[in-house]
Order: C-alpha cells, then sequence, then structure tokens
C-alpha cells in the first residue's frame, strides 16, 4: 500500500507539471544584453542600464534613423546608427546587413568615425584608404534588437584611425 500511494503521488507531481513550468529557451545566438566590443587590443563593455535605442524622424527630406549608443564605465562611447530616406520606425526594421550607417566611437574626447549612406542625393562616405564598416541586425523581437558591428574608425580632426573589431549588441527599445 506504501508503495501504491507513493506511486500516486508521484503520477500526480509529474502530471501536473507542464511546459510552461519549465524557462524559456534561449538562442545560443543571441548575445547577451548589452554591448561588447575589442576596441584595438581592449574589451570595451557597455552594460544593458547604460545602452538604449531611440528611432527619430528629422524633419523635411532629412530621412530617419535608429540609434543604439551608450557609455562605458571607463567613459568609452559608442553609437550606432541606421539612417535611412523616409519615416523611421520598428515597423520598417528588418534582420540583415545595414547599408546606410554611421559607426562612432569615442575616448577622452576624441571622437573616430566610419560613414557610409546615402540621403535625398547626400552620399557621405569613408576618406580614401577606410573600409567601410559591417553593422548586421541579426535578431529583434517586441523588446529588444540585436547584432553585430565592426569598422575601422577614422578622425575628422587628425590621420588617426582606430580599429573596433567583434562589436556585439542586444539593446532594449525605448517605450
Amino acid at each position: 500500500m506504501k508503495y501504491v500511494l507513493s506511486f500516486l503521488v508521484l503520477a500526480m507531481f509529474v502530471m501536473g507539471c507542464d511546459k510552461a513550468d519549465e524557462p524559456a529557451p534561449t538562442d545560443s545566438k543571441t548575445p547577451s544584453e548589452g554591448l561588447k566590443a575589442t576596441v584595438e587590443t581592449n574589451v570595451v563593455n557597455v552594460s544593458i542600464d547604460n545602452l538604449s535605442v531611440i528611432i527619430g524622424n528629422n524633419a523635411g527630406n532629412a530621412g530617419g534613423y535608429m540609434e543604439i549608443s551608450g557609455t562605458a564605465a571607463s567613459g568609452e562611447t559608442f553609437k550606432l546608427r541606421f539612417v535611412k530616406d523616409g519615416f523611421m520606425s520598428r515597423d520598417v526594421l528588418t534582420t540583415g546587413a545595414v547599408e546606410n550607417f554611421i559607426l562612432e566611437y569615442q575616448n577622452a574626447g576624441n571622437s573616430w568615425l566610419n560613414e557610409n549612406y546615402t540621403l535625398v542625393g547626400i552620399h557621405v562616405g569613408n576618406p580614401d584608404g577606410v573600409p567601410d564598416g559591417q553593422f548586421t541586425i541579426t535578431g529583434m523581437n517586441d523588446n529588444n534588437i540585436w547584432g553585430t558591428f565592426s569598422f575601422v574608425g577614422y578622425s575628422y580632426t587628425d590621420t588617426s584611425t582606430t580599429n573596433v573589431t567583434e562589436g556585439t549588441f542586444n539593446a532594449r527599445f525605448e517605450n
């Protein structure tokens, strides 16, 4: 009798559990929340609490943009901008390589950019010898957007460049 009672209790417990009680599966390709990149040889991390996603639209024909920006505890700042002709909203964002972008790294009052965009007849590119960067949206849902980036940043004030590689981001949309 004791074994039958134990079996019934165990059976009721097992039947009472369902998949809703299990933790949600995680996609191994989704980076952890925040931003991480290697600048020259130093790894820089921006926590999710210091990272934002802003979608805005400029007046007139200047187009819209989405900007992912954040500042690391060390004071280094990243700005990843997706620019486009026309209205920008979450509904027009898609996964894949971003064609029109401005990628920026700032440190100690200096700024290095990599730009590749055309808006309303205005083309902005990198100086000769600076290759275009890479900015890819690999996924998004109602709350977050994530992807990868890398670029050679050039300075507007002198001839210096800086290498930003192995960049990943997973940022929360502003509500």
